[in-house]
């Protein structure tokens, strides 16, 4: 029976848990409408809280909860939450991410469900905002290039087909937000290259579902100065094998420097800006 796999972590603070009500609550309308309209196909949601928090709220009984006693990177509880799941992972038609703050609209399941049956993608991205789009079946799809991915790789809008996704293996925990990172930020760029560079160019290798499909509070501007260590060390990471990145990571260090010179990063993320390219071209392995 195909399945669509969504694995959410969360921090478990009172206010993140009323985010996760309208997040399980939007899958519960989306996961019935595609009963409705996608014959056989499933739903399975894994929820990791940590910080040893518990869920007294209704759930599905295709809701999972685990708990973990202290805090992780969001890359650490997505791999504790890949070994939660083991093989059916790689079994998994189409696997997602949905943030904790994140909601799906009434027929983004069904879409996906749609277009994984017809093209399986090893990776679909598609955009996401605070007043997403009520259609998105009617939204084009576009063959993604690493430069695109660069730009919308993001955890609540990215989908990865299980094959692929276990086959990506894992999550570089030095590349995330929370404790234990080391390169804030970059982490589903860098999950999302790889899987894209296994399969190639082309819609071979990934689709846009070029539209807002997905509910999340809009960008914030300027924020990815707070990511640019992590998003950096990944643009040097590929830019080796996609030469097309290269023009991207020098603006990276462009705007490095100058934000430098402003006084808009403190000298305290100097130094890992400058280790994070060394080992991006000393060619250092996921983590």
């Amino acid at each position: 029976m195909p399945e669509i796999l969504l694995l959410t972590t969360s921090t478990g603070q009172p206010a993140r848990l009323s985010d996760l009500e309208r997040l399980i609550g939007s899958l519960v309308v989306s996961a019935s409408r595609l009963g409705e309209r996608n014959a056989g196909w499933r739903v399975r949601h894994v929820l990791l809280l940590q910080n040893g928090a518990g869920w007294a709220g209704p759930l599905p009984d295709w809701c999972e909860v685990i708990s973990h006693p202290g805090p992780l990177s969001l890359s650490a509880a997505r791999n504790r939450l890949f070994a939660h799941v083991g093989t059916a992972l790689a079994k998994a038609s189409v696997v997602g991410f949905p943030d904790d703050d994140a909601w799906y609209t009434p027929d983004w399941l069904s879409c996906l469900a749609g277009i994984y049956a017809r093209d399986n993608p090893p990776l679909l991205l598609t955009r996401y905002a605070s007043a997403p789009a009520a259609d998105p079946a009617a939204a084009p799809l576009r063959p993604l290039t690493p430069g695109m991915i660069t730009y919308w790789a993001a955890s609540p809008s990215m989908f990865v087909a299980g094959q692929a996704a276990a086959r990506a293996a894992r999550f570089d925990e030095r590349l995330s937000v929370g404790p234990g990172a080391i390169w804030n930020g970059g982490e589903d760029t860098d999950f999302c290259l790889r899987v894209w560079s296994a399969h190639g160019a082309g819609r071979g290798g990934g689709v846009l579902v070029d539209a807002p499909a997905i509910g999340h509070r809009d960008r914030t501007p300027g924020m990815s100065l707070n990511y640019i260590v992590g998003n950096t060390f990944v643009l040097a990471r590929h830019a080796k094998r996609h030469p097309s990145l290269w023009p991207k990571l020098f603006k990276k260090w462009a705007i490095f420097a100058v934000s430098v010179l402003r006084g808009k990063i403190p000298r305290a993320r100097w130094k890992p800006f400058f280790q994070a390219q060394a080992a991006a071209f000393a060619g250092v392995e996921v983590r």
